[in-house]
């Protein structure tokens, strides 16, 4: 009887601790979640560009055509969103309005996983100060953030994207102690990141650096093959959760494709003369002047960039300083001004455009000597994922939908950085030290 009894008080314990736990997250959640559905319920305007592309793939899938683009290109765009897509049209039908509230609630989940987040950089003492109101800050920032809210209403990869890379950032974060578990989870969350975005496959440093440190906490006769163990089944992880479309690729175009083949036209966009904002080169005249298939085009646009690099450093050099200043800009993040959408979100949404980039990067700079006075390992992740991030964008282009993937980890920082600064004002204040007696 005892034994039942102590069973009973210990699930109790346990329910109590989830609870406290997830208390926050799900209030942030369940705020994020109000802005967001009543955007996803706004009329929006027909689908063109990269979302008809996605659309047109996904609509493809289920027809049993395959993944392809105006029968020409069929590995241009990176799988998973396009399945993503596939896979609501299967349950409700080939209907955008309901991958709007599918986004919706996917974009508040993650405002809520950035809850999470902080309260386990607190808990591992990255994070220093109350339990409480830094989740919650952290949280409710990225619920009230413009573009994220803005994007759930678009047939684009940002919204997925941001959600699985801050699964991914816990579950790397969890792996510290080299728990194979949360190994194996980063190692296939980081191949469906590849496999959302190629482009990050620019992170691959920052987990094998992460789990080389980890590795220094165990034993020294067993630190080193604890540190190959943990990168060899990241990285195994990771490939073989990219390898079924990599041999799709191979079946079909019959010729080594990892992922997409959009990755030279993007280096190119970033990378030519007159590069701005907007602008895409001769893009469409180069494709107009060749008869390439997607494989050959890829490395021609490749090769156009690389070409106008080293013919012109300098104003190579002036373009990324360009691009840096594209990714923190107030340009509005997808080109509907002209169909009215901006302006009704904009009616909605009074917070859309307020320099939230700008006040991000500069608490985020003021947090670099704070990470450099303490060491805060559990951090170096989100530091390490931040500068590739950054670098790719540099090696290809920029604007502003760009940053979303920034925003959470800009806020983790901002966050760590105001805690760090009301935990000292709050232990200056309770110093007896730091008062003098006035008493004779």
């Amino acid at each position: 009887m005892s034994d039942c009894t102590g069973q009973s008080k210990d699930r109790n314990v346990r329910m109590q601790e989830w609870a406290r736990i997830a208390a926050i997250p799900v209030l942030v959640s369940c705020i994020a979640l109000i802005p967001r559905l009543i955007w996803a319920g706004y009329p929006h305007p027909p689908l063109f560009s990269d979302p008809e592309d996605y659309h047109n793939c996904a609509v493809g899938l289920l027809q049993g055509q395959g993944m392809s683009q105006e029968g020409i290109y069929r590995a241009y765009r990176p799988p998973l969103y396009p399945l993503f897509l596939a896979t609501i049209y299967f349950a409700a039908g080939p209907n955008e309005r309901t991958v709007y509230y599918v986004q919706a609630i996917l974009g508040a989940v993650s405002c809520g996983l950035l809850a999470l987040l902080v309260q386990r950089l607190i808990h591992e003492g990255d994070i220093h100060g109350p339990r409480w109101w830094p989740p919650l800050l952290a949280g409710l920032g990225l619920a009230l953030f413009g573009q994220h809210v803005f994007f759930v209403g678009v047939l684009m990869t940002e919204v997925l994207f941001v959600f699985l890379l801050l699964i991914w950032l816990l579950c790397l974060t969890c792996s510290m102690k080299l728990d194979k578990r949360f190994i194996i989870a980063a190692g296939v969350l980081h191949g469906l990141l590849a496999l959302c975005r190629p482009v990050s496959l620019a992170y691959l440093p920052v987990p094998i650096i992460y789990l080389f440190l980890s590795g220094k906490n165990q034993a020294a006769e067993r630190a080193p093959t604890v540190r190959w163990i943990g990168v060899f089944l990241y990285c195994a992880m990771m490939v073989l959760t990219i390898l079924p479309w990599t041999l799709r690729n191979a079946l079909v175009l019959g010729r080594f494709v990892p992922i997409s083949t959009n990755g030279g036209v993007n280096f190119y966009i970033g990378n030519h003369p007159g590069y701005g904002y907007w602008s895409t080169g001769q893009k469409e005249a180069i494709r107009a002047a060749t008869d390439l298939d997607e494989v050959d085009e890829q490395a021609l646009f490749y090769q156009e960039g690389l070409r106008f690099i080293r013919s012109e450093p300098t104003q190579a050099m002036k373009n990324a300083v360009l691009k840096f200043r594209y990714l923190f800009s107030q340009v509005p993040p997808w080109p509907w001004g002209e169909r009215g959408i901006q302006v009704r979100f904009e009616r909605l949404w009074p917070l859309t455009f307020v320099g939230w980039g700008y006040i991000l990067g500069v608490l985020t700079l003021l947090s670099l000597p704070w990470l450099c006075m303490g060491r805060h390992r559990s951090l170096l992740p989100l530091v390490g994922v931040l500068l590739c991030h950054v670098g790719s964008v540099l090696i290809f282009f920029a604007r502003t939908r760009f940053r979303l993937p920034m925003d959470p980890i800009l806020l983790v920082l901002a966050t760590g950085v105001l805690a760090a600064i009301v935990q000292a004002a709050v232990q200056k204040g309770s110093d007896p030290n730091s008062t003098h007696n006035t008493q004779v």
